[in-house]
């Protein structure tokens, strides 16, 4: 008889809680599925810009060889002309060319994954912290369940 009254108690206690907990506990998840969606694209979006941004640095990378080798060719040819000197200085206005491009590459790669990595790092301690308040509010219940049968 005791197990009967028990069992009514504990569904008329979970009925209560269902009713109302029910709007907030399923308006939180909506929130969270929702930032968690929009934190998914905006990491994407910047992803996806960083990403173009390499290409298109790689691209100029690309120009700048053949445009060095271009630049080299035609010193080559005045150079049996003029002297050796302008051969050297062409070489090594090519080889500064693409270091710089390799350098700004690598800035814009940087840049790209720090601002990727910063997103990625503030979308994970935002469903941290959701999470962590979650589980406080679910101790606190479990702590006045816990206190409500010691009575």
């Amino acid at each position: 008889m005791t197990l009967i009254y028990s069992s009514i108690n504990f569904l008329v206690f979970f009925l209560v809680l269902f009713f109302l907990l029910r709007k907030p506990v399923g308006s939180f998840l909506k929130k969270r599925k929702t930032t968690f969606i929009t934190n998914s694209k905006e990491a994407a979006e910047i992803f996806a810009n960083a990403r173009s941004r390499s290409d298109e640095a790689e691209l100029r990378l690309k120009n700048i060889k053949t445009t060095g080798e271009d630049f080299i060719k035609q010193v080559i040819s005045a150079a049996e002309n003029n002297s050796k000197n302008m051969v050297q200085e062409a070489k090594r206005y090519v080889e500064y060319s693409t270091e710089e491009a390799k350098r700004i590459v690598e800035a814009e790669e940087r840049s790209a994954r720090g601002r990727v990595k910063n997103e990625f790092v503030s979308m994970i301690m935002d469903s941290s912290r959701d999470e962590f308040m979650t589980g406080m509010n679910e101790l606190a219940v479990n702590k006045y369940i816990d206190g409500a049968e010691k009575r």
